[in-house]
């Protein structure tokens, strides 16, 4: 005994084209996901570099902050005379 047929040509065109219609929304989703993972990432990256240029900014501070103290407390230093 076969099996009843379920599916017949109509039944079997809507589950192709839900199928193909499924097929290129998930694939369009995917684009998008990897397109914002690249997009954080490439933000990541900048917030590094913005990081990264004002701890430069800061050691450059200090390193003259430094540099004016130590020209204030030679210049504070009695002379001998």
């Amino acid at each position: 005994m076969a099996a009843p047929e379920y599916v017949d040509g109509v039944n079997a065109s809507g589950v192709a084209t839900a199928l193909a219609q499924t097929s290129v929304a998930m694939a369009q989703g995917l684009a998008f996901a990897s397109e914002m993972s690249r997009q954080q990432f490439l933000r990541g990256i900048d917030q590094v570099g913005t990081r990264e240029a004002q701890a430069m900014q800061e050691v450059r501070a200090d390193r003259h902050a430094r540099e004016i103290l130590a020209q204030n407390a030679v210049s504070s230093q009695p002379k001998a005379g």
